[in-house]
């Protein structure tokens, strides 16, 4: 943890944008939070309504042109929170990584999911699904900065480092014509707060259209802005910078 947020806080001066030293302790802090808070978060039914969602319309918007929506959040602030806020909306598939150990794993699908929220697992069945959901106009969700297995991403630059970055989303938004979006919770002085914004799929950072890896270095580009906009709310235990694991490619048809 502390060795990614020191490369972070180096990359960052040399780019004009300094993270203060003290966000590390800031982010031990709030990541234990965010721990005490897990059960409010999967379980009160009023949480959701009390968190005020900034850009909700745009994804609104997408959704009356019967287009579907893939929707990414990052390991940033309230994440978990993320899929509660958009069941609101509308109802939507998360894919998600089975725990090592069976217990954790059943504790979190019965808590993550909810008679709106579906969880699938990253293979070929949990992407045939969300193909599926995506053709027919509906809604899915991904974690965009977990490094995928070897054979499933690119390697692009992320905070002065080469992060292996999954290509999934891109290759969904190709294959399916959907929308990307990102939903990013934030903690306030009051509790939470989200922010909505769309991608333009197939459009890189530089604005020039181009593959799925130009994308994927838009996605990061994103990624880079939100750390540095809420140092202290990003999971920097998170091992962004791991070797992939051995894995199969994910097949899209």
């Amino acid at each position: 943890m502390r060795s990614n947020f020191l490369l972070a806080i180096d990359w960052a001066a040399r780019n004009g944008t300094p993270i203060p030293s003290n966000c590390l302790w800031v982010a031990i802090r709030r990541a234990g939070w965010m721990l005490a808070e897990l059960p409010a978060i999967w379980c009160r039914e009023d949480l959701p309504r009390s968190v005020p969602i900034e850009g909700l319309d745009s994804l609104e918007f997408e959704l009356r042109k019967g287009r579907g929506l893939i929707l990414l959040s990052p390991h940033l602030g309230g994440f978990e929170l993320a899929p509660r806020l958009v069941a609101r909306l509308h109802p939507l598939s998360v894919m998600y990584r089975p725990a090592k150990f069976s217990w954790i794993d059943a504790t979190l699908r019965e808590f993550r999911v909810s008679d709106r929220i579906t969880a699938v697992p990253a293979s070929n069945a949990g992407v045939r699904h969300f193909i599926r959901v995506l053709r027919s106009g509906g809604v899915v969700g991904i974690l965009p900065d977990q490094v995928p297995a070897r054979g499933q991403g690119v390697w692009v630059n992320f905070l002065g480092r080469q992060a292996y970055t999954m290509s999934l989303p891109e290759r969904l938004a190709q294959a399916t014509n959907a929308a990307l979006a990102w939903v990013v919770v934030k903690r306030t002085t009051a509790g939470w707060s989200a922010v909505c914004e769309v991608l333009s799929p197939g459009v890189s950072s530089n604005g020039q259209r181009g593959g799925c890896e130009s994308l994927v270095e838009r996605i990061n580009g994103d990624l880079e802005r939100f750390v540095l906009e809420s140092p202290g709310d990003y999971l920097w235990s998170y091992n962004r910078y791991k070797r992939p694991r051995l894995g199969s490619a994910l097949v899209l048809k």
